[in-house]
């Protein structure tokens, strides 16, 4: 579990965060240094927007559900997995997309549809 954590600090370390800080670090070289407010709004905003990808690989990596599968929530039938869909979510650190199963009911007198996340 740790190193899964370490792995996704990195991919953290390495997205809008370093962007943000290289066009500050350019900016100060060619003489144009930005006001301290500018450059810590520049920076909470990196770092929510990392934040909030972050959140949704954590969110995306967690499983459906446990070993025993999935029943339908209508007529208790085992469901099965038709694709994968992606949901639109937004949290205190923003916008972010959550990929998860679509479930199918195998009762085709029911054929109800879910997704569990």
């Amino acid at each position: 579990m740790e190193k899964k954590l370490l792995n996704l600090h990195s991919y953290e370390l390495d997205s809008e965060i370093k962007r943000f800080a290289e066009v500050v670090r350019r900016n100060i070289r060619q003489g144009d240094i930005p006001p301290m407010d500018e450059i810590e709004t520049g920076m909470r905003e990196a770092a929510l927007r990392d934040g909030s990808k972050a959140l949704s690989v954590l969110l995306s990596e967690m499983p459906d559900h446990g070993v025993e599968g999935v029943l339908c929530n209508i007529c208790n039938s085992q469901m099965d997995i038709i694709g994968i869909r992606d949901k639109n979510i937004i949290s205190l650190l923003g916008e972010g997309v959550l990929s998860r199963m679509y479930y199918e009911c195998t009762n085709k007198t029911c054929a109800s549809h879910a997704s569990l996340k």
